[in-house]
């Protein structure tokens, strides 16, 4: 295919991208962005945008064009809500590229406030909505939805535009997705601890309201348990939640101020052990 053969040799040279017809390269780029060849969308083209963004090769108008049309309803929305279906590769890594501009914008601010605001609540909406929670698909390669959204939020918190007033629909997002109907297999619960660590490591939540939070998503599994009883519903959700609580464990540092935190998940983790295989 001649556009993978453009995207190796511009990764191969980047500072002779005046060789290029760069738009013209990333039309091409934007329009297989979910091609399900996984060369070419996630060796070839995602890291061809990476490149161009961290190296500052594009233009102003490059990279905002490229912003709003990844985060459009024919990008990062493009048929949200499917299953199973070859629509989440487009999602997906519109997401992964979302993510590149805004971090790269984290320093300098130079994007339009309109448009960070708009990536930031996007960040958000688009977690909500993703239903195809699939990481790798055979032949496909990587979908992992759920991780290229976790690393979208975890790049709006750490934006200087990122209001506080957004702090509790990112932990009511997480809990969303610990809560979905799926077996994170895939590293998605570290990538979701992440965006706990930029909350915390930004002074947007603190130890207390940690605490808190674990609390009242103990108390949740506990009513789904109380109502789906041990279902392969519940066993999935509580496998989650375990799991990111564990990650959560091992990841915050050991001061004193996270003693307390440490005893809470130690002692949730516990009671649902006891209570999952306790003998008569």
């Amino acid at each position: 295919m001649e556009l993978k053969h453009e995207l190796q040799m511009l990764l191969d040279k980047p500072m002779n991208i005046e060789m290029f017809q760069i738009d013209e390269i990333m039309r091409e780029m934007l329009l297989n962005i979910g091609n399900i060849d996984p060369e070419l969308r996630d060796e070839l083209i995602y890291s061809t945008f990476a490149m161009l963004i961290s190296n500052d090769l594009l233009t102003s108008d490059q990279t905002i064009n490229i912003l709003k049309d990844c985060l459009s309803e024919d990008y990062l929305f493009y048929q949200i809500g499917e299953k199973n279906t070859d629509s989440v590769f487009k999602r997906s890594f519109s997401a992964l590229v979302i993510t590149e501009l805004l971090k790269k914008d984290q320093d300098t601010c130079l994007l339009p406030k309109s448009i960070v605001v708009q990536a930031i609540d996007s960040s958000i909406s688009y977690l909500l909505e993703e239903n195809d929670t699939r990481g790798y698909v055979d032949g496909k390669g990587w979908a992992h939805s759920i991780a290229h959204g976790a690393d979208i939020l975890v790049a709006a918190i750490e934006h200087p535009y990122f209001q506080f007033e957004n702090v509790n629909k990112c932990l009511n997002l997480i809990k969303v997705c610990l809560f979905k109907e799926t077996n994170y297999v895939c590293n998605e619960d570290e990538r979701l601890m992440f965006a706990i660590e930029a909350l915390l490591n930004n002074k947007m939540i603190d130890s207390n309201k940690l605490e808190e939070w674990i609390i009242e998503l103990n108390n949740e599994l506990i009513e789904f348990y109380q109502k789906e009883g041990r279902s392969i519903k519940f066993y999935k959700c509580k496998n989650n939640i375990l799991n990111f609580l564990k990650v959560i464990y091992f990841r915050i540092d050991y001061t004193k101020e996270n003693q307390k935190l440490r005893e809470i998940i130690n002692e949730t983790i516990r009671n649902w052990h006891k209570n999952m295989y306790q003998t008569a």
